[in-house]
């Protein structure tokens, strides 16, 4: 589980590279990711039933291990 900082938002999710692209596209898969709001977690991108977000690894400011805490918060969330 990864804890990642996407612009300007805070992401949980399960993060995969992706082989073989071109310099520029989108290179990582966000599997069921939600967005951290203080204790709140809600689906991201809003407004999408979407599972997997394919994003590019340079837009991804922070990317790290979440806490158990978040972790278990992600679990109990489905």
């Amino acid at each position: 589980m990864r804890l990642l900082r996407l612009q300007d938002q805070w992401l949980l999710a399960l993060v995969n590279e992706v082989e073989d692209v071109q310099y520029g596209d989108p290179d990582c898969i966000l599997k069921r990711p939600l967005e951290v709001n203080g204790d709140e977690l809600t689906p991201w991108p809003p407004y999408s039933d979407d599972t997997e977000v394919v994003v590019r690894s340079s837009d991804i400011t922070v990317l790290v291990n979440a806490s158990r805490k978040m972790t278990a918060r992600y679990i109990e969330f489905e």
